[in-house]
């Protein structure tokens, strides 16, 4: 489910199969109601999509925001990539709970060049509608492979070449005096318990992002951020 007219019309625009939109109609007028809803209409009808019109306040029932949209759309989930897109930058989320912390790292892991995004160890569902929010359209547009176990992903990245790094506030080697050049897999982990279930034995590289004051750790999304644009620089050259 995507709600909000920003979200389908990029979902509209990307490879996503959008299977029907719906648009509420405002009672007074009979028109759809809502800002963005007009241009969502013709963009779903110019992609020959089928546009429900619905009554005002159905949607409230079958999305979860707490500001309701009167646009949303039911799209079929894509099919998992193969493994051939595990080049580069890989952002891996280990057992990450939080659907906007899911959400936020697929669209950090487009805006710093990553190729692909890796879910595994019960993260939360990519395609849950607060990570499709959260990810502002990147999860229409970034590959997202899932893994059961840390044992399989493991397995995938090794397979594929991959070096992994993990983030610790412990480490004893900053962030960005390690190498994240080449095929480089960042390894986020859950929220309360960090890397699980063994993930934390199986990578090659510990890093430490420095911090003042009495701050103990950050949060993983900006973990993954700082980790991933620091790739980015260093792939730039610079």
């Amino acid at each position: 489910m995507i709600d909000g007219p920003t979200l389908v019309i990029e979902a509209l625009a990307s490879a996503v199969d959008v299977v029907e939109v719906y648009a509420e109609v405002d009672p007074a007028t009979g028109w759809a109601s809502g800002a963005g809803a007009a241009e969502t209409i013709a963009a779903a009808r110019a992609a020959g999509v089928l546009v429900q019109m619905v009554a005002a306040g159905s949607l409230a029932k079958v999305t979860s925001p707490v500001t309701p949209q009167s646009v949303a759309a039911l799209a079929t989930i894509p099919p998992p990539p193969t493994p051939a897109v595990l080049h580069g930058l890989v952002i891996v989320q280990v057992g990450v709970g939080d659907p906007g912390n899911a959400g936020t790292i697929v669209r950090v892991a487009e805006a710093a060049g990553a190729s692909a995004v890796v879910s595994c160890a019960d993260a939360v569902d990519p395609w849950n509608p607060k990570c499709i929010r959260a990810s502002a359209g990147s999860l229409f547009r970034v590959p997202m492979l899932e893994s059961d176990t840390v044992a399989d992903c493991v397995a995938l990245l090794r397979d594929a070449g991959m070096t992994m790094v993990a983030g610790d506030a412990a480490a004893t080697a900053d962030y960005d005096r390690t190498d994240l050049r080449g095929d480089v897999a960042i390894l986020l982990g859950n929220e309360a318990h960090g890397l699980i279930d063994g993930a934390d034995v199986a990578v090659d590289h510990v890093v430490r992002v420095p911090m003042h004051g009495e701050v103990e750790s950050l949060n993983v999304a900006m973990t993954g951020a700082i980790l991933a644009f620091e790739s980015a620089r260093q792939r730039r050259g610079r």
